[in-house]
């Protein structure tokens, strides 16, 4: 491969470089005769990309008709030459031909070379012979899948023995893969992957985060993984860090709760080395009567927002570029930045504290949830036939094998209440089928909307992301991060957006989203803006908090970009609980329901401990949906009465 050649490069249509490009291809289109000769494969592949360039329908802005038109006669004859220049690869010029593509172009060569059937006329063991060499790329060539079936066997011995197919199987079967997929010679079985891995977790510093992956992995027909090979890794794993940790420069982040004596409840300060949070202990010891214990949770530690949706669970516009670039998940893995790491140590550190505090007044948490489901529901909403107990050990390991079992109880019998109207003690003791969390309905039907269709997803980005094709117009820099920022705060025309962002411009007044004004200047739907925004920061709409946008989710719903779903939890929150709970979804699930039920626990006392404290935090979840739910339908039974 060589690295200087400085020619056209299309990337994508998202990407910002096309205006860039196209002044690149310029006098090369202007110079282009179908006459000349070109016998570089970089100049060859350099037609392509600008072809690719012009297929957008994406002039500059200074291109006349005429000119534009003429190009695009022009890349019409690019085609026959590339296809030409292909047909003649064979086994004498192969192996130099493809050592002299630019490394910008080599994703590009293995496209043509499979698209024009180059492969037909090169041997077996010449391009076997190639695939041996020092420094190939062998991820990009597995992308092909005609390439690998013409040369199976050349593939499957080359993987037998190179150093990266065990990061190759990684990749191909445990990562997550965006547009990204890797074929597998056939003739490589899965029998043969055990070996592949213990070769790899064997070897002198192996890759901990490709250790991490198979640690995390699912067995799976595809690519079976037994638990001595995940056993070996997580070892290496822990060897390879004890090995090194001394010599790592810790960058501390300091997390902080503290109770004291101050004017307000809650004092937090944020700066570059952490995050302090302070309570007034007299407020909180002055409010111990159950309902406030369960208020906090929403008033004082957030872990609610304002339309009562969990504020624990991972999403995905918290995550940055840089770790949506960077993270190495694995496939089926719960998505976790550092937003979500940050919000889940301070709510650990809550409940923490806040347990220690109800305990030194003689108040066990487990008891205001027991409270809530035999006394308080009784009293409220005069629903009878919940029934919890909470556990007395002071073993963690009893505490929380008791509250998983509690836990299924009490989504149990909601579930019945909410399919009978009734919780029946004896139906419930028949009872043994599964539960699952998306399977436990509202008391309410219609309570959470969603994006369902690529077309609003698109929409979305482009009106919310920093990574929007029209996020940024040239005369306020850097000043904005959105287009929503822009239109919010500034006046605006189409005419301010550079040619390439027009289209998109032209597409979101079509969807209704950008209004086009008598004065020629731009703005945005209110109503429609509002909840595409909730649906792009928290991924859901909680339908009966609306009042103004109502219309505009009805006209989104009968276009079938919007659909309702009336379930206990919305879908953030069935993921979150699936990830924390049990590895039916996530194969990095953390299993903490399944590991004391099914006493696969540590017998680590400190790990106990930590998990006692999710399990509370996830049952102060349970607790507020449920209330929330029976709080909801006695709002529309009084509307109804009302007839509102």
């Amino acid at each position: 491969m060589s690295s200087d050649y400085d020619g056209v490069k299309f990337y994508s249509s998202h990407d910002l470089s096309i205006g860039w490009n196209l002044e690149k291809a310029e006098p090369i289109l202007h110079a282009f005769s179908p006459d000349k000769m070109f016998d570089s494969i970089n100049e060859i592949i350099e037609l392509y990309n600008i072809k690719e360039l012009i297929d957008l329908d994406r002039p500059l802005r200074r291109w006349s008709t005429e000119t534009y038109r003429e190009y695009k006669t022009k890349v019409k004859l690019f085609t026959a030459i590339i296809a030409k220049y292909f047909s003649q690869i064979n086994n004498e010029n192969f192996i130099e031909i493809v050592h002299n593509v630019d490394i910008q172009y080599l994703k590009d060569f293995w496209t043509l070379f499979e698209n024009y059937k180059a492969y037909e006329r090169v041997e077996d063991e010449l391009f076997k012979e190639y695939l041996l060499l020092p420094k190939i790329n062998l991820f990009e060539i597995l992308k092909h899948e005609k390439l690998v079936k013409a040369y199976n066997r050349q593939f499957a011995e080359v993987l037998r023995t190179s150093e990266h197919t065990c990061e190759i199987l990684v990749a191909c079967y445990l990562a997550e893969q965006e547009d990204t997929r890797y074929y597998i010679p056939s003739l490589l079985k899965p029998e043969e992957f055990e070996l592949i891995f213990q070769k790899f977790i064997d070897s002198v510093d192996p890759n901990p985060n490709t250790l991490r992956l198979i640690i995390h992995s699912q067995s799976s027909r595809e690519c079976p993984i037994s638990d001595r090979i995940k056993l070996n890794a997580k070892k290496k794993y822990e060897d390879f860090w004890s090995g090194r940790d001394s010599k790592v420069n810790h960058v501390g982040y300091k997390y902080s709760i503290s109770l004291i004596e101050q004017e307000e409840y809650q004092k937090c300060i944020n700066d570059e080395h952490g995050i302090y949070i302070s309570y007034d202990r007299k407020w909180l010891e002055e409010n111990l009567d159950y309902p406030t214990i369960l208020n906090n949770f929403f008033y004082v530690f957030e872990m609610f927002d304002r339309f009562w949706r969990s504020t624990l669970p991972s999403l995905k516009v918290k995550m940055d570029v840089l770790e949506s670039i960077t993270a190495n998940n694995g496939k089926n893995a719960y998505p976790r930045g550092s937003w979500y790491l940050s919000r889940n140590i301070i709510a650990s550190l809550q409940m923490g504290m806040y347990k220690a505090l109800l305990e030194e007044h003689r108040i066990n948490l487990e008891d205001v949830f027991v409270w809530f489901f035999t006394e308080y529901l009784q009293n409220e909403f005069n629903t009878y036939g919940f029934f919890m107990q909470s556990s007395n050990s002071s073993n963690y390991a009893e505490k929380c094998r008791t509250l998983v079992s509690e836990m299924d109880g009490i989504l149990k019998q909601f579930r019945m209440y909410a399919q009978d109207g009734v919780v029946d003690r004896e139906l419930y003791e028949m009872s043994s089928a599964p539960l699952s969390f998306e399977s436990i309905p509202s008391l309410i039907g219609e309570k959470y909307a969603y994006a369902c269709t690529e077309l609003i997803q698109q929409e979305m980005n482009a009106l919310f992301s920093l990574q929007s094709e029209v996020a940024y117009v040239e005369k306020f820099g850097s000043k904005y991060s959105s287009l929503f920022e822009i239109l919010t705060n500034e006046k605006v025309s189409v005419e301010d957006f550079a040619p390439f962002q027009e289209p998109v411009l032209k597409w979101l007044i079509d969807r209704g989203t950008i209004l086009l004004n008598h004065d020629g200047t731009i703005s945005y739907d209110g109503e429609r803006a509002f909840l595409l925004r909730e649906l792009y920061e928290h991924e859901v709409i909680c339908v009966n908090y609306l009042s103004t946008t109502r219309f505009a989710l009805k006209e989104m719903i009968n276009a079938e970009d919007i659909r309702i779903e009336g379930t206990l939890f919305s879908i953030p929150e069935k993921n979150y609980l699936n990830f924390m709970l049990n590895k039916s979804q996530y194969s990095d699930g953390l299993d903490i329901r399944n590991k004391y039920a099914h006493s696969t626990y540590t017998i680590n006392k400190d790990v106990q401990q930590m998990d006692y404290i999710e399990l509370l935090k996830i049952m102060v979840l349970i607790v507020t949906k449920i209330n929330e739910e029976f709080c909801l339908r006695e709002d529309r039974l009084r509307e109804e009465a009302y007839g509102l």
